[in-house]
């Protein structure tokens, strides 16, 4: 298992990651659409009807609505399906409060001596899921028991990665899956799930893997291969790694931070990024001119 950033539990430490091989090969696929709140299409047209009734101004949608709050709106919830020897593993992405509050731990989940499960309330999964713009992405076992989960958000005001500015950076702070129901895919089809959002191009998302947050007890591999197989499962999605002077990755030499920089990222903000690795911020210097 690996963090990925535990900023919303008391410890502040790093969620984590399991690792699990492959994608099962009897996998099919199930769209599900949840009615969204509005229909966007319909909000243009309204607003351009209002602009042309009542003549309001050309910059509207600076100042009354958010493009990127009514892209969120227009979300849909997905399931994909994995097929395994034990049974079907239903896969959600952007579970709701509501819809999460139906649904229990499986009884497996943080229960070894030697390793605790980073999230084991299903009140915390509640808590993400309220975020804006957070993705929630449950795998279920039976309909209702949550065999593994992981969480995409923002990250807190005050972190190094929150400087770059608001809602560039998002963090998978969390993914894991119970110990009972390893390599038979799941990992793959959570991580598939959380980057099913409708920002992704616009958004760098990124992950730390700290190696103390690992349930090594759980696997057959010492810290050095644990680090590689995450990492290995993260590239297959999309990330690389990237240097960096954060404290807490610089501890171990297994530590990593990976990224996904969005297609649509300026170039700007990549050589921001670059410089926030290193703790720096030199676009926000005052600078005395001669």
């Amino acid at each position: 298992m690996t963090k990925c950033s535990q900023r919303f539990l008391e410890n502040r430490r790093s969620s984590t990651v399991d690792y699990f091989n492959g994608v099962s090969d009897g996998r099919r696929c199930v769209l599900r659409r949840v009615p969204a709140i509005f229909n966007f299409s319909s909000l243009i047209i309204g607003i351009i009807l209002c602009k042309i009734s009542l003549h309001l101004p050309s910059d509207l949608n600076k100042n009354d609505f958010s493009v990127t709050d009514a892209i969120m709106s227009e979300t849909i919830s997905k399931e994909i399906i994995i097929h395994t020897p034990r049974g079907d593993i239903h896969i959600h992405s952007f579970c709701r409060p509501e819809q999460i509050q139906q649904y229990a731990f499986d009884r497996y989940f943080g229960i070894n001596d030697d390793f605790k499960s980073i999230i084991t309330q299903r009140e915390s999964l509640v808590k993400c899921a309220a975020g804006e713009g957070a993705n929630v992405v449950l795998a279920l076992a039976d309909a209702k028991d949550i065999i593994g989960y992981g969480v995409l958000d923002y990250p807190d005001a005050g972190e190094r990665w929150a400087e770059l500015g608001p809602k560039i950076m998002m963090e998978i702070k969390a993914i894991e899956v119970c110990r009972t129901w390893r390599s038979v895919g799941v990992a793959h089809g959570i991580m598939e799930m959380l980057l099913a959002h409708p920002l992704i191009e616009d958004t760098i998302i990124y992950l730390v893997g700290y190696s103390w947050t690992w349930d090594l007890a759980g696997s057959i591999i010492n810290t050095g291969q644990y680090s590689e197989k995450l990492a290995d499962l993260f590239r297959s999605h999309g990330f690389q790694e990237y240097e960096t002077n954060e404290p807490n990755v610089c501890l171990k030499p297994e530590n990593f931070l990976m990224g996904r920089i969005g297609k649509n990222i300026s170039q700007t903000i990549k050589d921001r990024f670059k410089w926030l690795r290193f703790g720096l911020t030199p676009w926000t210097w005052e600078v005395d001119k001669p």
